[in-house]
């Protein structure tokens, strides 16, 4: 929106919106947790690493989500096709990324996975119809020339 522009205004919002404090603290957290989990790789196996992992989150999630009264085994239950298919998803990308990252440096292999923005902006414009694409594709193409100053610099 024209009045919320300004060049300031990421700055800006980190003292206005909460969700944007929570994300740079997500950011930080993530930044230590590719190294860590890298070192953890070279120390076990890639996809053992990957998957014990994954299910030892999965699960204090879910048993969060449940404690809370945020799920219930019931809603699990119903959506048992959808899960499944979910989970097939993130089988593949917890194996990708394990392989991955054991074979190339963690902050690489991480920052050339977050080139996936620009597949994200695209499908939210193509499938979803969101609108301001002009300004989220062109900060998508910043962000991926980060990717590339990272890969071909680094």
């Amino acid at each position: 929106d024209k009045r919320d522009s300004g060049i300031l205004k990421p700055l800006t919002a980190l003292t206005q919106e909460k969700g944007s404090w929570l994300m740079l603290i997500v950011a930080f957290i993530f930044s230590f947790a590719a190294a860590v989990g890298k070192k953890a790789i070279l120390h076990s196996s890639p996809l053992f690493f990957s998957f014990f992992f994954f299910l030892v989150f999965n699960v204090i999630i879910l048993a969060g989500l449940i404690v809370l009264n945020k799920m219930s085994w019931r809603h699990l239950y119903d959506n048992r096709k959808r899960g499944a298919w979910l989970g097939s998803l993130l089988f593949i990308h917890v194996s990708s990324h394990g392989l991955a990252i054991a074979i190339s440096t963690a902050v690489y292999m991480i920052s050339v996975k977050r080139s996936s923005i620009l597949f994200s902006v695209l499908l939210s414009w193509f499938i979803l119809r969101e609108s301001h694409i002009k300004i989220r594709g062109l900060a998508s193409v910043f962000m991926f020339l980060g990717v590339l100053l990272i890969t071909l610099l680094g």
